[in-house]
C-alpha cells in the first residue's frame, strides 16, 4: 500500500494538535488514546468485462486451426507459436557446406523457461472445429463485508460542568487499516462445442550451426545478430522440430467463464469533531454519549484482473488467459456518528473508556476499466481507550 503525502500531513497535523492540547497545563484539557475495530463496511464491484465491452468472445471461433499456424512437422514451414517463431530462411535453405539441411537463422523465443539443456520448446494453443453454442452475460453486482482494526487519539476540553453531568468538546484522529481485500464475480459464461488443442514443438540446439565466428546466443535474445569486425554473426537451428506433441485440452461441450476480480488495498484516516455528554453513575463510573461529525481520507490502490477460465465436463478447469490493470486514488469523504460508552475512574488523573457506536460515511466510487468499485465505510465501532486529565475542571 502506497502512503500518500496528503494523508501523512493530515496525520502529523492532527497529532500535533492533540499534543498541543495535552500540553496545556492546568487548563482542563484531557488527552486519550486506544484501539478500535470497525465492522459492517462493504466493498462492491459493479459493471462488466473488457471482453463484453469490446464485443469479443472468450475464445475465437471460425479461425484457422493451430496446426495450420505451425505447419507440418515433417517439412520446412513458417511456424508461428504463442511464445516465439521459427521461419523459413531462404539464405540457408540450400547453403553449401552446412552439415544439417533445412536450417534457419530466422527464429526467436520469449522466455528462458523454454530452454532446458539443449532443448528449446515452443507452444501453440487454439481452437479446432470450435463453435459457440450459448452465452449468458451478467451485470456484476458483487459485495464483501469488511472489518478493520485501528487506533484513535483524542483530546477534549470541558464546555459545561454540573454536579452530576458535563459537556466536553472532543477532537479525534482515527486510523483504520482494512488491509488487502478481494471482490470478484463472473461477468459472462459461454458454451462451446469442439476442441481446444495444444501443440508443443521441441527443437534440439545441439544441431545448431554457426555462420561466421562462433558466438553463444544470450537467451532469450535469439536470434543473435552481432557485428564483430565486419562479419555478421547468425546462429542457425533446424526449421523442422525434433519432436511434436499434440494434446487435446477440451473436447465436446465445455464452458468458458469470464471472471473479474478487484484486489483493493486501502488506508482510512478519520478526523472527528464532536461533543461528549457524560453523567455520573456513582463515584467511579459514568455514562457517556458522543455525537460527532467527521472528515475522511481514503487512500486506495486497486488491481483489476480479468481471467478466462475453461470448465470441462469432467469437472476440471484451467485458466486460458488473464490480464490486469492498476489504479490509485485518494478520496475525500464526510460523515456523522453517535457513540455511547461507559467510563471508569482509575485515579484522579486517569480514566478507562469502553465505547460502541455507529458512523455514517459517504460512499466512495472509483472507476477502473468497465467496472466501478464502491466503498461504503459506514459501520459500527467498538473501542477501548484510556484518558489522562491535565488539571483544571478535570
Amino acid at each position: 500500500m502506497k502512503t500518500r503525502n496528503f494523508s501523512l500531513k493530515l496525520s502529523i497535523c492532527s497529532v500535533l494538535l492533540v499534543g498541543l492540547a495535552s500540553a496545556g497545563g492546568d487548563t482542563g484539557w484531557w488527552f486519550g488514546g486506544g484501539a478500535l475495530y470497525r465492522g459492517g463496511a462493504t466493498y462492491s464491484l459493479e459493471g462488466s468485462s473488457i471482453l463484453q465491452e469490446q464485443g469479443r468472445s472468450a475464445v475465437q471461433t471460425g479461425v484457422s486451426s493451430p496446426l495450420g499456424e505451425v505447419g507440418s512437422a515433417g517439412s520446412p514451414a513458417n511456424r508461428t507459436y504463442d511464445d516465439g517463431f521459427v521461419r523459413v530462411d531462404p539464405a540457408t535453405a540450400n547453403s553449401p557446406g552446412l552439415i544439417t539441411p533445412n536450417l534457419t537463422t530466422d527464429w526467436g523465443y520469449q522466455n528462458n523457461s523454454q530452454r532446458s539443456g539443449r532443448d528449446l520448446t515452443f507452444t501453440r494453443t487454439g481452437p479446432q472445429g470450435l463453435t459457440r453454442v450459448g452465452e449468458e452475460s451478467r451485470s456484476l453486482s458483487e459485495d464483501e463485508s469488511i472489518g478493520a482494526a485501528g487506533v484513535e487519539l483524542l483530546a477534549g476540553k470541558p464546555l459545561r460542568i454540573r454536579e452530576d453531568s458535563r459537556w466536553d468538546l472532543v477532537i479525534g484522529l482515527r486510523i483504520f487499516v482494512p488491509g488487502s481485500q478481494t471482490v470478484s464475480g463472473v461477468a459472462r459464461t459461454e458454451d462451446f462445442r469442439g476442441q481446444i488443442i495444444q501443440i508443443v514443438d521441441t527443437y534440439r540446439l545441439d544441431d545448431i550451426q554457426t555462420i561466421g565466428p562462433t558466438v553463444t546466443p544470450d537467451p532469450p535474445s535469439a536470434p543473435f545478430i552481432g557485428t564483430p569486425g565486419s562479419t555478421i554473426v547468425r546462429n542457425a537451428i533446424p526449421n523442422i522440430p525434433a519432436n511434436r506433441n499434440v494434446r487435446t485440452l477440451a473436447a465436446g461441450d465445455w464452458q468458458a467463464e469470464t471472471q473479474v476480480q478487484a484486489d483493493i488495498d486501502a488506508m482510512h484516516y478519520e478526523l472527528r469533531l464532536g461533543a461528549q455528554w457524560s453523567r455520573q453513575l456513582g463515584e467511579q463510573w459514568s455514562l457517556t454519549l458522543q455525537p460527532a461529525i467527521s472528515a475522511h481520507i481514503l487512500d486506495v490502490d486497486i488491481t483489476r484482473r480479468e481471467t478466462v477460465v475453461a470448465r470441462y465436463a469432467d469437472g476440471s478447469s484451467e485458466s486460458l488467459f488473464s490480464f490486469s490493470e492498476d489504479k490509485s486514488s485518494t478520496e475525500v469523504l464526510f460523515g456523522a456518528g453517535l457513540q455511547a460508552g461507559v467510563s471508569r475512574t482509575l485515579n484522579d488523573r486517569w480514566d478507562l473508556d469502553l465505547s460502541v457506536g455507529y458512523d455514517y460515511v459517504s460512499e466512495a466510487s472509483i472507476s477502473i476499466g468497465p467496472n466501478t468499485v464502491k466503498m461504503d465505510l459506514s459501520g459500527y465501532t467498538v473501542g477501548l481507550a484510556v484518558r489522562r486529565g491535565f488539571g483544571g475542571a478535570e
